[in-house]
């Protein structure tokens, strides 16, 4: 009989609070290899809040991170080397040139030089981006800073990739080639934990979905079973989703 797999990301009883608001409450669920999650919910609901504790820039109240196994408050470092987050508004150190960041990333996860200019080739060329690594960062458009982000994301080729709102910016090309490179990733046994507030992009991409409302899970699971819980086979994700979070029903 086959192992049950590791989840890449396991979310366990998460707590946040600041001072006396409870920004998540015990909040649980996982990201398998292989597939795209889902994080939905409106604004305050606690997504970002979920994405910045996950990747360790805020300590849990209560709860536990474990990227493949490892616990992200005890062994950080180890952890962190097992991801790449991608924020709704990246800022790549403007004083660098695109060339000296993507070098700077692939220093930092320990990629040697030959195999980061093989991986970097083809995501820059997709993105047409290749002409604008001499310039510095801080005459970049919003739109160029997300596509230097992510290539250097994809170029590191993380378990998990984490990524809030990632089309922010980008034009439809751009678009159309970020959800290539996914294909990619995932296919490849690899992991994605997207965060969006485009329903129809996460009712292409994602596997499974969990949808926040108020710090609390309100649903997950394939679209599928949600649609099941909800009555309606023939809803939309986006006509679910307000349901849920209006009037805060749970299916």
């Amino acid at each position: 009989m086959a192992q049950p797999q590791t989840p890449v990301l396991q979310v366990a009883g998460l707590t946040k609070c600041y001072h006396t608001k409870e920004a998540v409450k015990d909040l649980s669920f996982v990201v398998n290899p292989g597939e795209i999650v889902g994080l939905l919910g409106p604004n305050g609901a606690g997504k970002t809040t979920t994405m910045k504790t996950i990747v360790g820039l805020l300590r849990p109240t209560q709860g536990e991170v474990f990227i493949e196994g490892i616990s992200v408050l005890r062994d950080p470092v180890r952890a962190k080397r097992l991801l790449f987050f991608v924020p709704d508004s990246p800022s790549p150190f403007s004083s660098m040139t695109g060339l000296e960041y993507i070098r700077f990333v692939a220093s930092a996860y320990g990629l040697p030089p030959r195999e980061r200019q093989a991986r970097v080739v083809s995501y820059l060329r997709e993105l047409k981006l290749e002409n604008d690594l001499p310039r510095r960062v801080s005459g970049y458009s919003r739109g160029m800073k997300q596509k230097l982000v992510l290539v250097a994301a994809f170029m590191v080729r993380p378990r998990l990739l984490m990524l809030d709102e990632p089309v922010s910016g980008l034009d439809t090309l751009a678009i159309a080639r970020l959800k290539s490179f996914l294909r990619e990733h995932i296919e490849a046994g690899r992991s994605v934990l997207l965060s969006t507030h485009l329903m129809f992009l996460a009712e292409q991409l994602c596997d499974r979905l969990v949808i926040l409302s108020r710090g609390k899970l309100v649903t997950s699971g394939t679209m599928t079973a949600i649609r099941a819980r909800s009555g309606d086979e023939q809803a939309t994700l986006e006509e679910i989703f307000l349901e849920m979070t209006d009037d805060g029903r749970q299916v």
